[in-house]
């Protein structure tokens, strides 16, 4: 296959640095990008120090300028091998090297992608991609993490039984910090009568009070064993996703699914006001899709479930 007919993905974490979140956006970009333009993904690439690499995947030492799927088997990182048909990542470590070697090659993200969709600071942490790649395509973005194991399998036969929506309670005790959940709000709603006959299911590894947890509408993911990744497929096939802004927001954001995700109005104001505008949701979003710049409130929350179960 010529070069013409294949896309290299990158990534500088010298730069920036791989979250979760922006993971899911660019692999929900490269795939819309790849669609878009006709594409096969040749290669991802990691691009910086041994030591930025260590700190990112856990491995200590690295002396390889691979990465295999068994490197990244407890690593959120490791989604990349389904989700973008991966045999390996590629480590390089200055962006002068990468540069020269795929001088000819097309590569993601391009500068030419990131002047058309007005990027000037992150290439990863932002939506401008996306909705660029939806105003060229009309198809709204859709991270698709191939993933369709087993534990995935029961959450779907669950799903028959009841209303299931998903839930991320934000509950950060260093770095970002803001947004987090207000538990007494949230634990009122689950609590209520219209939340009685829904099946809560809490995503992620954030330490939740016990007095949320142990509502009998309410299962943790994480507690049952199933990886980041089988969380965020459950995302998308949830009735609907209701929580903080936050990495396994942006399943729901990539998805069809119905939500309603809370960031607090100071949260990266000057961020949210370039993305959106005073809108409270994105220009690909679908109807009962909304981000909102607010303080979340029981009344928010029912509006939001009656909405669902109509």
């Amino acid at each position: 296959m010529g070069f013409k007919n294949t896309l290299i993905g990158f990534w500088e974490i010298e730069k920036e640095p791989v979250r979760l979140g922006s993971l899911c956006m660019f692999i929900s970009n490269v795939q819309a990008y790849a669609k878009l333009k006709d594409l096969c993904l040749a290669k991802f690439a990691l691009i910086g120090s041994n030591s930025e690499v260590s700190r990112l995947t856990g491995i200590d030492n690295i002396e390889t300028d691979l990465l295999l799927r068994h490197d990244l088997h407890d690593h959120w990182l490791g989604m990349l091998f389904d989700a973008l048909g991966l045999d390996c990542i590629h480590i390089y470590e200055s962006s002068e090297d990468f540069f020269s070697r795929h001088e000819h090659q097309v590569l993601f993200p391009s500068p030419e992608i990131c002047e058309a969709a007005n990027i000037t600071r992150s290439l990863y942490d932002t939506t401008q991609i996306a909705s660029l790649l939806y105003r060229e395509s009309g198809e709204n973005p859709h991270a698709d993490f191939n993933k369709n194991s087993a534990e995935v399998g029961l959450f779907r036969d669950m799903a028959l039984t009841s209303p299931v929506i998903s839930l991320h309670l934000k509950n950060a005790s260093k770095g970002d910090t803001e947004s987090n959940a207000n538990f007494s709000v949230w634990r009122e709603f689950i609590e209520s009568d219209e939340a009685a006959r829904v099946r809560f299911l809490l995503i992620g590894s954030d330490i939740v009070p016990e007095e949320i947890t142990s509502l009998p509408n309410v299962t943790s993911l994480n507690d049952q064993g199933l990886s980041i990744t089988e969380q965020l497929v459950c995302i998308q096939n949830s009735s609907a996703f209701m929580g903080m802004v936050s990495g396994p927001a942006n399943s729901a954001i990539l998805s069809k699914v119905p939500y309603i995700i809370f960031k607090h109005p100071l949260h990266h104001a000057e961020a949210m006001k370039k993305e959106i505008g005073d809108a409270d949701h994105y220009g690909f979003s679908q109807e009962n899709q909304k981000i909102v710049r607010e303080y979340e409130t029981t009344d928010r929350l029912s509006a939001f479930l009656g909405d669902v179960l109509k």
